[in-house]
């Protein structure tokens, strides 16, 4: 079971406030809180303190998009949280799988399900919202699909086959534990099981020979998040990011993919990808030394999609202490697949 907390004061004000409310969730079963977002440079220098007094807590931190699509309130937000999110992964003892606990956020409100995005609305009743591990519907929809209309066809009448009974019964837990539903996220989410891989399940929408990141993947990503938003007019009540997800360190294919030399695919691939499909950059392993500027750069890219299109996006990068573009990853977890060290701009030594 995995909690939002209602408020985001652990961030700004003092973060032994949160060992109490790991401590309760623990007795009450939930094996993982997420405290919310900071919104100030002042505030992410609280999250890496925040993160290392429990493995049960996560956080994100809130670009902070202006009135202007795209445009920041703050301009030294990005580079706070490039340098939050380095701090994060150095935290002693970790081996920088602390990043999976934290991402960088751009448009996301309170009810996204998925961590560490997730948070509750502060000042409102206690609600709740459902999010889906169903990378293998892709596989069934598109197999033997004998064109890219069919296989939206397909998608649209498994997802609503899915969709509507689940949401049923949340409604009716809802009614019965005196909870607001706040809706599901219908994102396409892969497990670490090869027949639910989002990559392969594009594959088989791709030319023979193709593989994910080639020609035609751009097209097939966005078909399958017209899917998922097209739940709306079957009366499904849609919240959070509602898209495609691409965790490459969450997906067999995706990882293997990336894992091959040359790479398959880059980050800016998977940025551009943001711009049709659901979450962002997801468990995209970096160099340890990555320059803060060019984390902060990518973040700005990120805001302006975010802004722009109207769009929830997040960032959640993997630094790798010690590790360099190209290294193979050692993470020791069972939420997570290795794969090879991304290629992002490094800090000049000395």
């Amino acid at each position: 079971m995995t909690a939002c907390a209602p408020n985001t004061r652990a961030l700004h004000r003092s973060c032994p406030t949160s060992l109490p409310a790991a401590a309760a969730a623990a007795a009450a079963g939930v094996g993982f809180v997420s405290v919310g977002p900071a919104r100030t440079p002042r505030g992410l220098g609280l999250v890496p303190r925040l993160l290392s007094l429990s493995p049960a807590l996560s956080a994100s931190a809130e670009l902070g998009l202006g009135e202007e699509g795209g445009v920041l309130r703050d301009p030294r937000q990005p580079l706070a949280c490039a340098e939050a999110m380095l701090e994060v992964a150095r935290l002693e003892g970790t081996s920088g799988l602390r990043s999976f606990s934290f991402c960088v956020a751009a448009g996301c409100g309170p009810g996204v399900p998925f961590f560490p995005a997730a948070y509750a609305p502060p000042g409102e009743p206690p609600s709740f919202a459902v999010g889906l591990e169903n990378g293998e519907l892709l596989f069934l929809a598109f197999h033997g699909a004998e064109s890219p209309a069919a296989a939206l066809d397909n998608l649209r009448q498994i997802l609503a086959q899915t969709a509507l009974p689940l949401q049923s019964l949340a409604l009716s837990a809802a009614a019965s534990a005196g909870l607001a539903y706040r809706g599901l996220d219908a994102s396409i989410n892969p497990s670490l099981d090869a027949f639910e891989s989002v990559g392969r399940g594009i594959e088989q929408l791709l030319p023979p020979g193709a593989s994910f990141g080639d020609a035609g993947t751009l097209s097939v990503v966005a078909l399958i998040t017209t899917a998922v938003k097209g739940l709306a007019e079957e009366g499904v009540q849609l919240c959070g990011y509602s898209g495609l997800m691409l965790p490459v360190c969450e997906d067999v294919r995706l990882a293997e993919l990336a894992a091959q030399e040359p790479p398959r695919f880059g980050v800016k691939d998977l940025l551009v990808l943001s711009s049709v499909c659901g979450v962002g950059l997801d468990t995209v392993p970096v160099p340890g030394d990555v320059c803060p500027q060019a984390v902060a750069a990518l973040l700005r890219d990120l805001a302006a999609l975010s802004g722009k299109l109207r769009k929830p996006l997040s960032c959640r990068l993997f630094p790798v202490p010690g590790g360099s573009a190209g290294d193979e990853t050692t993470f020791d977890s069972p939420y997570l697949v290795n794969t090879r060290i991304f290629d992002l701009p490094t800090a000049p030594s000395g």
